[in-house]
């Protein structure tokens, strides 16, 4: 089996098993033929698909032709894997993680590798949207300047988040200012490429989907903040960055990717309130303060059931 980073997204295990049914008959089948499978209007989308699939070692591509594949051995053990038996996401990934997979996926092709140092700002509020990125490594904080001047942290994205695509679409500029607050590993897709991937049907559902999550975001912080504790929203945050944190002999370990005050603020907590709520779940016995940034989580259980506390149904 592959490595966890290596684990098939649901369109990808589809693909593989509509080429593993193709074998079984004697048949490869071609781009076209493929992406009339599973209506890409696009062929490339099927090539793409197909390069996914060989770069995660289940198929050899010889020459690159599809009538040429050949689904290896790592690929069959794919295959044969009960659903279910993938290694789990972690905790608090965001629930939208599959299916930017698979947009991502099918968007691969415009997308460009790039790096940027931490400090970089990526884009300002009210600049033209003109691009979006894909994180891989690293993380961003999104800023809003109030009317008032201040500047506000609105939120904070990590591996697998896709940021800046709403704005896009109507040309209009950022709603916010994004900062690189780590060294960040992205893929970025110009608006131009966007709005000619998603003549292809699938694209145009699942960035639909995306922006149905993003609304429930919306909903979900508008009601985290009206909830009088703010415990829930702390056990929110710590999950979210749990998710992308390496389990370390099976404890989950959380990491503050920055000051406390920064991230209460962004919380929409004052410091000593997000302070106190960290106090009280270490003293629930759901943390372990390791150093002045670094948790262990005792009881994940009770803190997703914190998290839960101001969830929207």
């Amino acid at each position: 089996m592959p490595a966890p980073a290596e684990v098939l997204t649901p369109i990808q295990r589809k693909v593989l098993g509509f080429l593993h049914d193709c074998d079984l008959n004697g048949t490869h089948p071609t781009y076209r033929e493929l992406a009339a499978e599973f209506g890409w209007k696009a062929v490339g989308s099927a090539r793409d698909h197909l390069r996914a699939l060989a770069a995660k070692g289940c198929l050899e591509l010889a020459g690159g032709r599809s009538r040429s594949l050949k689904i290896t051995s790592q690929g069959r053990a794919q295959l044969q894997a009960k659903a279910g038996t993938a290694p789990a996401r972690s905790p608090g990934v965001n629930p939208v993680d599959e299916l930017a997979q698979d947009l991502v996926a099918l968007l691969e092709r415009y997308l460009t590798r790039k790096r940027f140092r931490a400090g970089t700002c990526l884009w300002r509020e009210g600049d033209p949207a003109q691009r979006c990125i894909v994180i891989d490594r690293g993380r961003i904080m999104a800023f809003r300047q109030l009317p008032s001047g201040r500047t506000v942290p609105t939120c904070l994205r990590g591996p697998g988040e896709i940021v800046g695509f709403p704005p896009l679409f109507d040309g209009a500029g950022y709603p916010t200012t994004v900062q690189v607050l780590e060294d960040l590993e992205a893929r970025v897709l110009e608006r131009t490429d966007l709005l000619n991937a998603v003549q292809d049907g699938p694209t145009a559902v699942l960035m639909f989907k995306l922006f149905a999550n993003r609304l429930r975001e919306v909903f979900k912080v508008v009601n985290q903040v009206s909830h009088r504790s703010a415990i829930p929203r702390v056990a929110s945050a710590l999950l979210a960055l749990a998710g992308n944190a390496p389990a370390k002999a099976g404890f989950t370990i959380v990491s503050l990717p920055l000051a406390a005050g920064t991230l209460a603020t962004a919380l929409g907590l004052a410091p000593e309130t997000f302070s106190r709520a960290i106090a009280q779940l270490i003293t629930e016995g759901i943390l372990h303060r390791l150093s002045l940034r670094r948790f262990q989580v005792l009881d994940l259980a009770r803190l997703q059931a914190h998290a839960g506390a101001a969830d929207w149904g």
